[in-house]
């Protein structure tokens, strides 16, 4: 079974990490309902983007039609893109490294 990990590398809340397990997801954003809310981040739109890892453990992210976009290893994510180990995800100020190892 395959385990999703996000740690933030740069910005407000550099050094956190935030699991996500299969056949689940997470909202980014600002909004007080995001899984990861990073609300000191200008900007980031209340609900930026989603992060999910489906039951056979393959992870995509989706912006939702954020005002500043999202960088997923420095190209726009357009649509359901997939992730995989070692990407990196910019969103606003902060970056994030994806890491997708067998649990």
């Amino acid at each position: 079974m395959k385990m999703l990990t996000i740690t933030i590398t740069a910005g407000s809340a550099k050094g956190q990490t935030f699991f996500v397990a299969p056949n689940s997801s997470v909202m980014i954003g600002r909004d007080e309902k995001a899984d990861i809310r990073l609300e000191h981040d200008s900007h980031i739109s209340r609900k930026h983007a989603i992060i999910s890892l489906s039951e056979d453990g393959v992870a995509y992210i989706i912006d939702l039609n954020s005002t500043n976009g999202t960088l997923l290893d420095k190209y726009p994510v357009k649509g359901k893109i997939p992730i995989k180990d070692g990407d990196v995800i910019t969103i606003g100020w902060t970056r994030m490294k994806i890491m997708v190892k067998d649990q």
